[in-house]
């Protein structure tokens, strides 16, 4: 935490027993701040609105002021852990300008995030969140996904027709990525994949233009083509 970031109570001499409400401007940073760390360090399991305010140097009752329980202050972290995503997944296609490509870049960026925070990317989607914190379309990592896929349709690289259909092609990429980080970040493919290059490299042949082409029209050639051969 940044020195500007640093926590004080005030006190009179009159009170030196007893310190003043805590006044920072910045308290409802400092426990967000401090809520994340906890995460990132040793999981949600660990998180209390006590830990909470004892790492951030208030009073346990100061958090409530802000938070009305633990999962309250989860679904702010997660909202923070979507923002996040969404910032690198714009970073990962400044300067590309095929949609296809950009597709593939935001399922490079979701992966390495999730390899990168494992213990925020699974409170992302954490059962314990608030139902109103459920990862969503109006979430911002979402709405990148959809804003490329819109590309995609507008020059033809993908067919679909209605909002609908659109949402479906959203879900069927986001399931792709998801599926692969949660098997490096939980499952067995964490045990042979220890560095970010490797990340990238799998990531790049699983979410490759002809895995992530749904258009109906390749897909109906492709079965054609695949009953000649035979």
């Amino acid at each position: 935490m940044s020195s500007s970031n640093q926590i004080s109570i005030k006190s009179t001499p009159h009170s030196s027993l007893k310190p003043e409400p805590y006044h920072h401007g910045n308290l409802r940073q400092a426990l967000l701040e401090s809520a994340m760390e906890i995460v990132e360090q040793n999981g949600i399991e660990a998180l209390s609105l006590r830990e909470v305010a004892r790492r951030a140097n208030v009073s346990p009752a100061a958090p409530y002021h802000h938070f009305k329980d633990k999962a309250a202050i989860l679904g702010e972290l997660a909202q923070i852990g979507l923002e996040r995503l969404a910032t690198n997944s714009r970073q990962a296609i400044v300067g590309i300008s095929h949609p296809l490509e950009k597709l593939n870049q935001i399922g490079v960026a979701y992966v390495l995030y999730a390899f990168d925070h494992p213990n925020q990317f699974k409170l992302m989607f954490s059962t314990e969140l608030p139902q109103a914190s459920a990862y969503n379309f109006d979430d911002p990592a979402q709405t990148v996904l959809l804003e490329i896929l819109r590309d995609c349709v507008k020059i033809g690289c993908i067919n679909i027709k209605d909002e609908q259909s659109l949402r479906l092609a959203a879900i069927r990429s986001w399931a792709l990525v998801h599926g692969l980080a949660t098997l490096i970040v939980s499952g067995p493919l964490g045990h042979s994949i220890k560095t970010r290059g490797q990340v990238i490299e799998l990531t790049r042949q699983i979410t490759g233009d002809e895995n992530i082409d749904i258009s109906p029209e390749k897909t109906a050639s492709k079965s054609k083509t695949r009953s000649k051969k035979r």
